[in-house]
């Protein structure tokens, strides 16, 4: 199940920790992995979750390898997305 993260408080990634904890057969995808730390605190605590790199800063890629979860994530883009979303964001701009 794909869930939307962001920055905001109604969906920020801890929001959905107890819903993975209670449905450990189902996998759930952080879409966007936000806010990065309550990202890798979910993943951490609930091994039915995975991370989408749609969105992401490339350094919040970096960061979630190194932590070591690159085996739980997806790669993925929101492009074209950026040019509607953010003000005329080039594609090589956003995949930056």
């Amino acid at each position: 199940m794909l869930v939307h993260t962001g920055d905001d408080k109604c969906c920020e990634a801890s929001i959905f920790e107890p819903l993975c904890l209670e449905n450990p057969d189902v996998i759930f995808i952080l879409a966007h992995g936000r806010p990065l730390i309550q990202t890798m605190q979910v993943l951490s605590h609930c091994a039915n979750t995975l991370v989408d790199t749609a969105f992401m800063p490339i350094e919040d890629v970096l960061t979630l390898a190194d932590k070591g979860f690159a085996n739980r994530i997806i790669f993925g883009s929101d492009a074209p997305i950026n040019q509607l979303y953010c003000n005329g964001l080039s594609t090589i701009q956003y995949i930056k």
